[in-house]
């Protein structure tokens, strides 16, 4: 295994010796004694002079400038020499160049990057405007730069990685903290003697942004103490009678010499000073910034002393310090003993992967070389065949979305994208000319409505949407006690069973009747909106009983999957698939979007809950499309009949030609639909609002959008047409398109707020969000049965009584 190291240090250069630099003198040698193949590459100063002592292959390589274009080179021109398995790259100029040179790689080198920083918490510490512009430039540049070329992030501390995850979206980040090195004194060895007059020490760079600048006022605060500053920079110390400058120095010696170590750091994401005074069992006076409140926690109020940041707080915290009896740590370790380097260079070792390419996922090994080849092939196919190119369009779209980890919006695109390979190369009895030719058009609308989505997200998160929890991309869920939870499902089941009753006096439920298409429309024929609110109780009790069912164990998981299926039986009396996914497609979602609290008691399971519900998942989409396939054989009519003689009794072809029926049959009617849009007059709203009934035809007119598809699908009476089909008709061609990027600013906004809930309601509305988003492929559901709105209340309650068990 090789592993090429590249960092732009500075030494006695243009930036400081500090943690990162530190790192590398220590690490590369301990790396190779481990037998890692090792390469430093960095500007020839402190850190290549400690390489070359230390017998470890260098380089001299560095950045003349911010963005040097012969620094990219160079680092290109070495991974062709040198043929590493992995760069790792170490700070932000490093970062960018390498990402720029192994951009397009296709040996599939890896690449591992180490900031050793948050840029956020540097901006956030900037004082002045142009300080802050500076810095957000580098934050946009370097997420722009992780988008282009993607790779492992190395955190030194689970601050850093936080910062990363929750303010950069970043993924693929591990947490592996700075070790101390292998030659640390034991703190056995150290003569514990105060100094007198008592010492304090600061080690680090002489920078603002470490604090240098409050050294001379905690000095002047405490005259009676002696202060020795090591480490250079650009801040002057001013030169008091009690302030010593040391300069450059061994870091062991150092903080053997001194009585308390003071770290005023404004910015920190690590603290390693701080974790090196602690394991030799010196107080450490600190400002708790970023990385040092996980460092110093196990040692507050015995080792550590948090202070504000000003001379006053600092010089009464270093007092308490001083004065504080030394603790006995009782022949173990002080708090740091656990970064000693053997164990930390392992997690190195197996962390940056064999090395880095085993945490990378394929489809991230080959990206930087296949997005811009996907964006060729598209082009081509545009001018070659329009259709297909607008769609693997949309299939690059998807994988864009999902690598940005906007899952619900790479679902809708992917939908789409199924829905026009149908209709382009699965034959049906229902194909034509025009739902081929009205694959632009739709692709173009599919474009406007997933795009606002994503800017939906965008302002859902600025205007404070929840992000992910700590160490987590997804939220656990918090339920309600076992108790209110039951409560609530049989109150549900009784209302839906009260449903069934008034709904089906009379006549045999359609899935149980000869001609379940008949029977269903006697069912239409005698319905009215109170029983089909009422009905929504079995869409509920099932979405809910199978979220609790996939997310519990045991026992529980027992009572719930009978719970669901109850449910699930009951929503399918009406022989309607539709009405089954309604309620178990978003429990899907709900339970990819949650983490359970607790690891499985078998092991062999752990980790594999999406998987198999996932595996659920398909298996009842499946389920849905056979017995479409089914009931479509049983009923009677002229598109029966043609379906029969086309598919047979073959339980194979009838399941794909419901499933091709399912995917291209509302494209095909929405073509003949557009085909006739210059015959057809804007209803202003009739449409739009014809899930309210009665109540407002008095003010927009009475319509019927499934007495005029069922009439352009003549004689096979397909009346869907995708979610295109109500703006259009209300709007035209270009109101359509403003309809659309409205709708999608709501779904986006919603579904981004409700994303990292804790909330089963909330979990849940956000599955019915993204299948009514996802089923727009089919018809734009909402807003033609008003049944969807009983859903709200019910949830409501849910969300209500959602108070953890106690």
């Amino acid at each position: 295994m090789k592993v090429m190291f590249v960092c732009t240090t500075g030494g006695s250069g243009r930036r400081q010796l500090g943690g990162a630099e530190r790192f590398l003198i220590e690490m590369l040698p301990a790396l190779a004694r481990e037998g890692v193949e090792v390469v430093g590459c960095t500007p020839d100063d402190e850190v290549a002079a400690a390489l070359r002592d230390a017998g470890v292959p260098w380089i001299e390589l560095g950045a003349s400038s911010r963005i040097d274009i012969s620094y990219v080179r160079e680092i290109r021109r070495l991974v062709t020499e040198q043929r590493p398995d992995v760069v790792s790259a170490h700070l932000l100029s490093a970062a960018m160049h390498a990402r720029a040179a192994l951009r397009g790689d296709l040996r599939g080198t890896g690449l591992v990057v180490a900031l050793h920083n948050s840029l956020w918490q540097y901006r956030d510490a900037a004082e002045s405007l142009r300080a802050k512009a500076a810095v957000q430039a580098n934050i946009t540049l370097d997420l722009t730069m992780r988008r282009l070329r993607p790779h492992v992030t190395v955190a030194v501390s689970a601050f850093e990685a936080d910062e990363l995850r929750v303010r950069g979206r970043v993924g693929n980040v591990h947490v592996i903290p700075n070790p101390l090195p292998a030659t640390w004194p034991a703190v056995d060895t150290l003569d514990a003697a105060p100094s007198v007059p008592p010492r304090v020490g600061f080690l680090g760079r002489l920078e603002q942004e470490k604090g240098a600048d409050l050294l001379s006022e905690v000095a002047a605060a405490l005259p009676d103490v002696e202060f020795v500053v090591a480490g250079a920079g650009s801040t002057p110390v001013a030169k008091l009678p009690n302030i010593r400058l040391a300069g450059r120095v061994d870091a062991a010696s150092f903080l053997q010499k001194v009585d308390c170590l003071l770290v005023p750091s404004r910015v920190e994401s690590f603290g390693r000073s701080a974790l090196e005074a602690m394991s030799l069992g010196v107080p450490v006076v600190h400002s708790g910034v970023g990385g040092l409140t996980e460092i110093t926690r196990p040692a507050d109020g015995v080792l550590a002393y948090r202070a504000d940041l000003t001379p006053t707080a600092l010089a009464a915290a270093i007092t308490r310090a001083l004065g504080a009896p030394m603790p006995s740590h009782g022949g173990g370790t002080w708090p740091g003993g656990t970064h000693r380097s053997s164990p930390l260079i392992d997690v190195w070792i197996t962390g940056s992967g064999s090395t880095g390419r085993s945490l990378m996922t394929p489809l991230e090994r080959v990206w930087p070389a296949l997005l811009p080849f996907s964006i060729g092939a598209v082009l081509l196919l545009l001018t070659w065949d329009t259709g297909l190119g607008v769609t693997c369009a949309l299939a690059v779209g998807a994988v864009v979305a999902a690598r940005a980890r906007m899952w619900g919006l790479a679902m809708c695109a992917t939908a789409w994208v199924a829905v026009f390979l149908a209709v382009r190369f699965l034959a049906g009895p229902y194909d034509s000319w025009a739902g081929r030719a009205a694959i632009p058009v739709l692709a173009v609308y599919v474009a406007f409505f997933l795009s606002a989505w994503a800017a939906g997200r965008w302002l859902a998160k600025r205007a404070g949407a929840p992000g992910p929890p700590t160490g987590a991309a997804r939220p656990a869920l918090v339920w309600p006690s076992e108790t209110r939870l039951r409560i609530y499902l049989l109150v549900v089941l009784a209302v839906a069973v009260l449903s069934a009753v008034l709904r089906f006096r009379g006549i045999v439920p359609p899935l149980f009747d000869d001609n379940p298409d008949a029977a269903r429309q006697v069912l239409r024929e005698r319905s009215n909106i109170a029983v089909g609110l009422l009905s929504e109780a079995w869409t509920l009790g099932m979405a809910l009983s199978l979220l609790r069912a996939l997310t519990a164990r045991g026992w529980q998981l027992a009572i719930y999957l009978a719970a669901a299926f109850v449910f699930t039986c009951g929503a399918a009396l009406g022989a309607s698939k539709n009405s089954v996914l309604v309620g178990v497609v978003p429990a899907i979602i709900a339970v990819l979007s949650v983490r359970r609290a607790a690891a499985r008691p078998k092991k062999v399971w752990s980790g594999k809950t999406p998987v198999v519900v996932g595996l659920v998942g398909i298996a009842v989409v499946g389920a849905a499309v056979f017995l479409g396939g089914q009931r479509t054989l049983a009923g009677t009519g002229t598109f029966e009949n043609d379906f029969r003689s086309r598919y047979g009794d073959s339980v194979l072809a009838t399941s794909a030609g419901s499933l091709d029926l399912s995917l291209s049959s509302s494209t095909e009617t929405f073509g003949r639909l557009w085909a006739q849009r210059q015959t057809l007059q804007p209803e202003y709203g009739a449409y739009t609002l014809m899930f309210l009934g009665s109540r407002v035809q008095p003010l927009v007119g009475k319509v019927d959008l499934y007495n005029l598809t069922s009439q352009l699908s003549l004689p096979y009476y397909m009346n869907t047409a995708t979610f295109v089909a109500i703006p259009l008709l209300d709007y035209g061609p270009w109101g359509a398109g403003v309809f659309l990027v409205l709708l999608g600013l709501g779904v986006g906004f919603l579904e981004r707020r409700l994303e990292f809930s804790t909330g089963p309601a909330q979990q849940l509305a956000r599955g019915f969000v993204v299948y009514f988003a996802v089923f727009g492929v089919y018809e734009l559901y909402p807003f033609i049965y008003p049944t969807w709105l009983a859903l709200v209340p019910g949830l409501w309650v849910l969300y209500r009584m959602g108070r953890p068990a106690t």
